[in-house]
């Protein structure tokens, strides 16, 4: 037999054909399947992360164990009909913080936004006197080198300062209800001192916080009953001034002053936007 003849130019087709084969082939693995294998990698690696995490923390690994602990988590979140939710109890916290302040924002200014933002200087200054004269008709001579808030004091957020006043006002409203005697420095002036302002972010790259806290600090007297419904009255609407952390000491007999109870205690009022 006589060999075939193959022209050179079908070996330069047959060439080119396989490269071409070879390019998209490369090119598939390197934009397609190598960035799938780098995301599974990746995955897979959170996984064996979070299993380590799940085994230190005695959590069960079986799903049907954890499916029982979700359904026990989703409970405590709904709530039934002995007993609040997380949801529940979160709505009605957000509502109390919304009621706040909302009588005396409603009264001076009409909305929350245009008290935010025409609330003046000279309005913070006349409020102060204002609340400064309300504790001593009461028989709380304030200090203001102890309360750390004055007349002189300067803030780019004048409506934060008046916030803090209306904190004030509304913890003096408690203390008069309940007779409770509120402990008093060197000077026979009210120790009560408006702690710094803290405000709370849904996330780091949020500017505008959701809510802000005016802490304050104090110490009061009274026998238990007094104690008691003080701190009851706190949080009874249209007040909402929560206790935050508290010290309790039993003050030694004096005369016909028998179980008097001295207490250090800080509450907060709360401004959602």
């Amino acid at each position: 037999m006589k060999p075939i003849k193959v022209n050179a130019s079908v070996y330069k087709i047959l060439f080119c054909i396989v490269a071409f084969v070879l390019a998209v082939a490369a090119f598939f693995y390197s934009m397609v399947l190598l960035p799938q294998q780098k995301t599974i990698e990746s995955y897979q690696s959170d996984l064996q992360q979070i299993y380590k995490r799940m085994d230190k923390s005695n959590y069960p690994l079986d799903m049907a164990s954890l499916q029982q602990i979700y359904k026990k988590l989703l409970a405590i979140q709904s709530g039934d009909k002995k007993q609040k939710g997380l949801k529940e109890i979160n709505d009605l916290l957000d509502k109390r913080t919304q009621n706040m302040y909302a009588e005396i924002i409603k009264e001076k200014y009409g909305t929350r936004s245009d008290f935010i933002r025409r609330v003046t200087r000279l309005d913070f200054q006349e409020e102060f006197f204002i609340v400064k004269d309300d504790f001593e008709k009461n028989g709380f001579e304030l200090d203001p080198s102890v309360l750390g808030i004055s007349t002189d004091t300067l803030s780019d957020y004048t409506y934060q300062l008046m916030l803090k006043l209306w904190t004030l006002k509304t913890l003096r409203q408690c203390l008069t209800a309940s007779g409770v005697r509120v402990c008093k420095n060197a000077q026979q002036k009210t120790k009560i001192s408006l702690l710094p302002m803290k405000a709370y972010f849904e996330s780091p790259k949020e500017e505008k916080p959701y809510l802000l806290e005016f802490p304050v600090k104090f110490a009061i007297e009274g026998n238990f009953s007094q104690i008691q419904f003080f701190i009851k009255q706190l949080i009874t609407e249209p007040y909402f001034l929560p206790v935050q952390n508290f010290e309790i000491f039993s003050i030694p007999p004096k005369g016909e002053k028998m179980g008097q109870l001295r207490v250090n205690l800080k509450c907060a009022g709360y401004f959602s936007y």
